[in-house]
């Protein structure tokens, strides 16, 4: 019975996420027609690049094979304040469109409309997360206002339970509000969503945005060449990553499950031998040989049964603790829905009825065709003769086969573990305390103001007892979320359009790099003299100063990042990879 729990309640467990990951459809309308739009950078190969809003308005305008697309942005942060304690929330900026596109009808109030893609209009949609937490799941919220980062705005809707676009962490949506400048494209932060037009495929739509990006290139020279478009199915995007895992896990949960089958043929077998004068006795009294074998099977399905239905109890208990506690700290699409349904008993009941039949079938045969004769002399043979014990030999191989399979897995994969937790990051995490700190602009809107919060902030922080360091960064390495763009070198010629280097850029203030014990290789950290508004200097990595100085020493060279303005940086120290 233990062993056929651990066995169907693990393949049960993992079945019900892949029901829920990969074989139920997503909670839009039609979900088949949605994708996913990105641009792809191609001299660096970066596929799921995010989109500029100026791509994205002429996208909107040339397509052939969408009904229509959206925007949504990265998710950005935003403190709700009013009632109760300071809040920081997870917001995403999207158009009206993608109200209609996604087909969700909100649970409370209204959604977005094309009026509310103006400026203007201080109007927001929030989850239903948010609206019981924080709201109580007052239904008067509806057209009341709330402050966001110091902002009045009106809640228009409230979404339905589970209801997310991309990210699951999002709990305000707000409406972006493009001016005409937006039309010029610049900058890259945002994720298209669009549903393509009855009878168009994934790959036509691929082939048509391919065409319209290539106009904009041809529009935008400077700002477009070496980039395309690239179209994915929502469904792929959502679950792309996560579906070799799933693969993984369902091949090992069923090594687990034949691995137990073997193991309970094994003992049937034995216990076939214990009870071989019982079955001589029934045969003699005229029970023919499938009298028999229905019996024994009837006599595995019961505990094939027993064991299903524990195993399906365990397979409940980790499928909650799944949503409770996994599911929060995974960044997977409707993972925290999972459960236990229709689809996921029929295929427990399968899972019991083929068990029942693997391992109860050949110690049924085995045991109906043992010696009668055998069997009632007084001493006779107690075993099942040499056919039996061949086959309990054979079985106990096919175990020990399987688990060792399962073992070597399990021993690669914690070798990778340990072999990753060696990687050196770069930076000491050890006694390192972070915290996201974020400021609303209509209080703080100059940049004077911002600079003097921060220098307030640092100087409290520094102040504190048994603080070494503190610093601050725009992005956390290994966050997930980061900043990149093109540059070049002062002094060399000028490369192609599309064909400059690119780095990733992060933003640092105050002590940093001492903070996260990131080592400096040569020359110096930033200090107080590089403060100012006409003060350009940087620090750049080991890696960069390799590649485009390998023999000379990068101290002091100038560079040009495209950023705000076309001026050069000059290069004041060189850090280790982080």
């Amino acid at each position: 019975l233990v062993a056929l729990t651990l066995g169907i309640g693990a393949n049960t467990a993992i079945f019900s996420v892949v029901n829920t990951l990969l074989l139920e459809p997503l909670p839009y309308k039609d979900p088949s027609t949605l994708v996913v739009v990105w641009e792809h950078n191609l001299p660096r190969d970066r596929k799921n690049n995010v989109v500029s809003p100026g791509n994205f308005l002429h996208w909107r305008e040339m397509n052939r094979v969408f009904d229509d697309i959206a925007a949504v942005s990265l998710t950005f942060r935003t403190t709700l304040t009013g009632a109760g304690a300071p809040e920081e929330l997870a917001v995403q900026y999207v158009t009206a469109a993608l109200s209609p596109i996604l087909g969700v009808p909100p649970q409370q109030g209204r959604l977005f409309r094309p009026e509310d893609d103006a400026r203007s209009a201080n109007v927001v949609i929030i989850s239903d997360r948010l609206w019981r937490r924080r709201f109580g799941g007052d239904p008067k919220i509806i057209n009341q206002p709330i402050q966001l980062d110091g902002r009045s705005q009106i809640v228009v809707g409230v979404m339905p339970p589970g209801f997310s676009i991309l990210d699951k962490t999002v709990d305000v949506w707000q409406t972006i509000g493009f001016g005409p400048e937006a039309r010029t494209p610049r900058g890259r932060w945002l994720m298209v969503v669009g549903r393509t037009r009855p009878g168009v495929t994934v790959a036509q739509a691929q082939e048509d945005m391919t065409r319209v990006h290539a106009e904009l290139t041809r529009m935008f020279p400077a700002f477009n060449t070496g980039w395309t478009a690239r179209v994915v199915s929502l469904s792929d995007q959502l679950t792309g990553e996560v579906r070799p895992a799933l693969f993984v896990l369902i091949a090992a949960v069923g090594f687990v499950l034949l691995i137990a089958c073997a193991n309970v043929a094994n003992l049937l077998l034995a216990r076939a031998t214990a009870r071989h004068r019982e079955i001589a006795v029934r045969a003699a009294l005229g029970a023919g040989r499938a009298r028999l074998v229905r019996q024994l099977l009837a006599e595995s399905l019961l505990l094939s049964t027993a064991g299903g239905a524990a195993g399906l109890l365990l397979a409940w208990w980790a499928t909650v603790f799944l949503k409770r506690v996994v599911a929060e700290h995974l960044p997977i699409a409707r993972l925290e829905s999972v459960s236990v349904d229709g689809r996921v008993l029929l295929f427990t009941v399968l899972a019991v009825l083929v068990s029942g039949l693997a391992f109860g079938l050949f110690p049924a045969l085995t045991a109906a065709r043992a010696s009668l004769t055998d069997a009632l002399k007084e001493g006779g043979r107690t075993g099942t003769g040499g056919h039996g014990v061949r086959a309990r030999n054979t079985f106990v191989v096919v175990e020990v086969a399987l688990a060792l399979v399962l073992l070597v897995g399990a021993g690669l994969l914690i070798r990778s573990f340990s072999a990753l937790l060696n990687v050196d990051p770069g930076f000491d995490p050890s006694h390192t305390i972070t915290m996201r700190v974020s400021i609303p602009t209509s209080k703080y809107e100059t940049p004077q103001k911002i600079q003097s919060f921060y220098d307030q902030l640092f100087e409290k922080i520094d102040a504190v007892p048994g603080v070494q360091a503190a610093g601050g960064t725009s992005f956390l390495p290994l966050n997930g979320l980061g900043a990149a763009t093109s540059f070049e070198i002062v002094g060399r010629p000028k490369p192609e359009a599309g064909q400059e280097p690119v780095t990733d850029v992060r933003v640092a203030t105050h002590n940093y790099f001492q903070a996260m014990g990131i080592r400096l290789v040569r020359g110096r950290l930033f200090d107080a003299s590089d403060r100012g508004t006409n003060i350009r200097r940087i620090i750049i990595s080991d890696s960069l100063a390799r590649k485009y100085w390998p023999d000379e020493d990068p101290i002091g060279q100038h560079i040009i990042v495209a950023w705000n303005d076309p001026g050069p940086d000059e290069i004041i120290g060189v850090v280790g990879d982080v």
